[in-house]
């Protein structure tokens, strides 16, 4: 899947429950074409759980891009594109739930 789909789909998705359901339908898919080597295990893991558990992802995510441990062009790419969706889906996230809170 597209990282540009992805993002494109996470900033369209109307409820929480929807964001949860793309980052998990495109973890899966990153674990069935091979791109999900160079992510670490506690930010592909499924289930998604909320929106602390994708921050906890996009953090760890974000910490070996900081480490510069990948090595290969298209792992640093894989964890690029990672950071990208999960960064979004953050964002996504924090907008839809300030969207529930009632003016006051």
């Amino acid at each position: 899947m597209s990282i540009l789909f992805i993002i494109q789909a996470l900033l369209r998705a109307r409820t929480e429950l929807i964001v949860y359901f793309l980052l998990s339908s495109w973890l899966d898919s990153l674990e069935h074409d091979g791109s999900a080597r160079a992510i670490p295990r506690a930010a592909k893991q499924l289930p998604v759980r909320g929106e602390r558990d994708v921050r906890r992802r996009l953090a760890v995510v974000r910490e070996k891009l900081d480490a510069r441990s990948p090595s290969a062009p298209a792992d640093l790419r894989a964890l690029e594109e990672a950071a990208a969706a999960l960064g979004v889906a953050c964002a996504q996230l924090r907008e839809l739930q300030a969207e529930e809170v009632p003016p006051g």
